[in-house]
């Protein structure tokens, strides 16, 4: 594919698979493309993910049972628009579901705007902002990474 790299261009280009634990801005360009259906960046703690539209929001009750832990919870988090969440980092895994509004997610040398149903997979240790946007942002937080079904 024209403009982007591929695995071989990438081992070559961080040598040793130490590659997948560097941030650089041409390798964080290729990845965020909106052409790609899953961005993704590699950074301190691991690999950011952004998966557009992964998540069924049409149906709340079930997309939360669907994330619930065998034991435990998940949070609910709301933000007036403008609400500013600043350089931050986590001692756990989180994934985020956006359910309602939008957000801008920020993180090293990229950022990008999540809507309903895009999900944001955060390894432990990755910094990272969000803000949001006018219409204020509604989201769902697991404290594990989550591999949800496709819709």
């Amino acid at each position: 594919m024209d403009g982007f790299l591929d695995r071989f261009e990438i081992e070559q280009k961080f040598q040793n698979d130490a590659w997948q634990r560097i941030l650089l801005s041409d390798f964080a360009t290729t990845l965020l493309s909106e052409e790609r259906p899953f961005p993704c960046i590699f950074g301190e703690g691991g690999m950011i993910t952004i998966n557009p539209g992964q998540a069924d929001v049409n149906d709340p009750a079930n997309l939360i049972f669907e994330i619930l832990p065998e034991q435990g919870s998940i949070e609910v988090q709301r933000d007036a628009p403008g609400k500013l969440h600043d350089w931050h980092k986590h001692d756990t895994d989180e994934t985020l579901i956006i359910v309602g509004g939008a957000v801008r997610f920020f993180w090293e040398n990229g950022e990008r705007t999540c809507k309903p149903g895009d999900v944001i997979n955060l390894p432990a240790g990755d910094r990272h902002g969000s803000e949001a946007l006018d219409d204020g942002a509604t989201y769902l937080i697991a404290l594990r990474r989550l591999a949800l079904a496709l819709t």
